[in-house]
């Protein structure tokens, strides 16, 4: 017979000896970690009236337990109301009780009221159809990234391994490094931050170093540092896995997450948002478009080993190699935008000049260069400028050489006759280039600043 979505069950445990004056929470506890029940819902289930010590209704956790008692739970199967959804899914690894993934950036973990659906809790279940016993929102998740933070996700299949693996996290029994790119170079090789982490005083959706949060404990080693000072790759041990942490403290050590704008990444100088976006158009390596964080590696020791060789006896094969003395360890490359965020930030400015003959057709190649979004400086337009009614060339021009080239107060040079008499007289020629060419150059090294 088909059973109701609401029928409730029933989980009868006997006392053994010796277990004889346990708890009745405690008690519960052990006997059904299999079912995913933590102490605290074991709580809520006495109170509730749902469980039963010798047929006799109890509402105590206390409750003093004695050899022979029988003890009857009234239970509905949890059930997820997460509906399945297909999408891409990097199973590294996986055996009867765990799976470890490569999530992708974008990807949010679990559902939220912002995030009813399509999150990684939505494509787990798609994949691994056995979570559909888990109850909750979050079947199979014992820990998290960031939504852009990509990489190294453990994911356990069973009631059992669930309980078993948070646990591990919170006694800080797995180890996780992280692959960041920081904007600047820091000074150390390798350093402990040992700073505590906790809400902002002023914006609550961000964290922050303050002395009333939570302990917090990271580990950071300087991998590659670019010779012109602007970006870093640095390796990130996270001890205790607050909110955020790696990103918080990166920026507490003054050098925040290259993307990371929640936590005060700016552009270098000389990679401003025109050039980013130009960058684009012209097919040229991208501004990074979220913080760059990647869970790369992973370690921990099997909770249980066993589901592992039953696993491999079940596919006949012989255990992973990667098993070993009951640990297991996985390393994942960064995904393509990581390279593609450090060739950006290390352009380098290269300067072409092009120079020739009136009517050559210089002018056409520099609008053409601009139209493509290229930062052009056209020294012919900049001496126009120069030359025009009240230009600082033409105020030069006439305070030393009277009206000779400057016909009339609202005109500008005579360029024509300036050019026939310093093409006659090098002498006059070396003054005006004298006059002028300072002018031009400011103008250029102004240009060069800005872009």
């Amino acid at each position: 017979m088909a059973r109701a979505d609401n029928a409730e069950e029933t989980r009868r445990r006997v006392v053994p000896a010796e277990d004889a004056g346990s708890r009745l929470d405690r008690f519960l506890a052990g006997c059904l970690q299999h079912e995913g029940l933590s102490r605290e819902k074991i709580k809520v289930l006495i109170r509730d009236g749902k469980v039963r010590v010798n047929e006799a209704p109890v509402n105590s956790p206390k409750t003093a337990l004695r050899p022979g008692d029988t003890v009857d739970v009234s239970l509905i199967p949890a059930q997820t109301r997460l509906q399945p959804e297909q999408g891409e899914l990097r199973v590294l690894y996986r055996d009867a009780a765990l799976a470890v993934i490569n999530k992708p950036a974008g990807l949010t973990v679990h559902p939220a009221p912002n995030r009813p659906s399509g999150t990684l809790a939505h494509r787990l279940l798609a994949h691994f159809p056995e979570l559909a016993a888990q109850e909750g929102f979050r079947p199979g998740i014992v820990h998290r990234l960031d939504k852009d933070t990509s990489g190294l996700m453990l994911a356990a299949l069973t009631g059992q391994c669930r309980l078993a693996l948070a646990d591990m996290f919170a006694r800080h029994e797995v180890f996780k490094e992280y692959l960041a790119l920081v904007g600047g170079v820091p000074h150390w090789r390798e350093t402990i931050i040992d700073a505590p982490v906790g809400r902002h005083a002023r914006n609550k959706t961000l964290m922050a170093v303050t002395p009333s949060g939570k302990s917090a404990k990271s580990a950071a080693r300087l991998l590659y540092a670019d010779p012109e000072g602007r970006f870093s790759l640095v390796a990130v041990r996270i001890f205790s896995g607050r909110t955020h942490q790696a990103r918080v403290h990166m920026r507490h050590l003054g050098h925040p997450l290259v993307g990371d704008k929640a936590y005060g990444w700016t552009l270098p100088a000389g990679q401003d948002c025109k050039a980013a976006r130009n960058s684009e158009k012209r097919g040229q390596p991208q501004a990074p478009k979220r913080q760059m964080l990647h869970a790369w590696k992973l370690a921990f020791r099997h909770p249980l080993p066993e589901a592992v060789r039953a696993q491999a006896v079940a596919e006949g094969a012989s255990p992973p190699a990667v098993l070993h003395e009951g640990c297991l360890s996985f390393t994942c490359p960064p995904p393509p935008d990581f390279a593609e965020a450090a060739r950006f930030l290390s352009r380098r400015t290269v300067h072409v000049v092009v120079t020739g003959n009136p009517g050559c057709g210089k002018s056409t190649l520099v609008k053409a260069l601009a139209t493509e979004g290229w930062p052009v400086f056209d020294a012919d337009a900049v001496v126009a400028g120069l030359y025009a009614v009240g230009g600082d060339a033409r105020r030069l021009l006439l305070a030393r050489f009277g009206d000779r080239f400057v016909p009339d107060a609202k005109s500008p040079v005579d360029k024509k006759a300036l050019g026939a008499a310093m093409g006659l007289d090098d002498a006059l020629r070396h003054e005006v280039e004298a006059l002028v060419h300072p002018l031009v150059w400011h103008a250029l090294q102004s240009f060069r600043q800005e872009q």
